[in-house]
């Protein structure tokens, strides 16, 4: 009986003692893992140190979307001539510059029979210009707010007097924004092609002369409420700007500025909401024309942005508030030439 007591002490002491050593030789292998993996990820932070891929920003996502990118945008660039927008550099921010328009001015009512004499326009802008350059393109967006100054008579360029009934002379002050798209084909040539547009106040004056005898009072009556009076009006332009030596533009364009005889507000903010939300579409495919085809976006916004706003001035021409029922708006217009200087 003490025989079989010693032998089971014996075997039980021999299992406890390979327990020990199993748990034992488990830990060693443990440990030596662990210290395996610090020493290969210190020669992991090591290596990377002399190599080029240390350069990579850790923060960005690398996914099977950006390989596809790599392989598909050079055939959308071949093919399509598509570009990346959100590549967008700023060339210059609230660069002032000052310009100088001169050119012919025809004035007409379509309430008034008589015709206008052609005046003199002469013109100043005062602004601040903003510059974009679309990376891999020759693509660029300058926008432009200014104030302009215009006088129109012909006191400082005497244009050959046409011999119509009325004369007029007017000074005009308002405020325009545009965004322009261009070609920058070098460092000292680049070509904008121009929409801008804003709002005026002016004051207009009027002389007569000849009228028919039977129509002295009635006539200047129609005139006698816009004389030496502000009067509130809008405008537009479109035109072309060569830049050369990054100062100097030559400029060359059409405006069209309508003065309202009288002010009504409501009906005049439901014409411009109007203007805004069909401007603000055409916004909206002149950018998904510049996400595939930079090169025909500056075309295509100065087609379609002058050309709806030149429809809808048309349709004013003969109310001023369209499409409400309402007076004839004076209409100026002109073909103009002049000079800029951006400092």
């Amino acid at each position: 009986m003490k025989k079989v007591n010693f032998f089971g002490f014996l075997i039980l002491i021999l299992l406890l003692n390979a327990q020990f050593d199993a748990e034992a030789q488990k830990r060693i292998i443990l440990n030596a893992d662990s210290t395996q993996a610090q020493v290969d990820s210190v020669r992991v932070v090591t290596d990377s140190t002399n190599t080029k891929e240390a350069t990579i920003n850790d923060d960005e996502d690398y996914e099977i979307s950006d390989l596809l990118n790599i392989i598909v945008d050079p055939l959308l660039k071949k093919y399509t001539h598509r570009r990346e927008n959100r590549n967008l550099s700023t060339v210059y921010s609230r660069k002032p510059f000052i310009s100088l328009y001169v050119g012919p001015m025809d004035l007409e009512n379509k309430s008034i029979k008589y015709d206008f004499d052609r005046s003199a326009d002469i013109q100043l802008l005062l602004g601040y210009s903003n510059r974009k350059q679309y990376r891999n393109t020759s693509l660029i967006r300058t926008d432009n707010t200014f104030l302009s100054i215009k006088n129109i008579s012909n006191n400082w360029i005497n244009l050959k007097d046409n011999d119509n009934p009325i004369s007029s002379k007017t000074w005009s002050i308002g405020y325009n924004q545009s965004k322009d798209y261009g070609w920058n084909f070098d460092k000292n040539f680049k070509i904008n092609l121009t929409h801008n547009e804003g709002i005026i106040w002016s004051f207009m004056n009027f002389n007569t002369k000849s009228l028919d005898p039977l129509d002295t009072i009635n006539y200047p009556a129609k005139l006698i409420p816009l004389n030496n009076k502000m009067k509130f009006g809008e405008n537009f332009s479109a035109g072309m700007e060569i830049e050369l030596f990054n100062h100097i533009s030559l400029l060359g364009g059409y405006e069209r500025m309508d003065v309202f005889p009288a002010h009504i507000f409501w009906q005049w903010v439901v014409g411009d909401i109007i203007e805004d939300i069909s401007q603000s579409m055409v916004d909206s495919f002149v950018k998904r024309v510049r996400g595939y085809s930079p090169w025909a976006t500056p075309i295509v916004n100065f087609v379609l942005k002058n050309g709806l706003s030149y429809g809808l001035y048309e349709l004013r021409r003969s109310k001023m508030n369209w499409p409400f029922n309402s007076a004839s708006p004076y209409v100026f217009e002109t073909f103009k030439v002049g000079m800029s200087y951006k400092f």
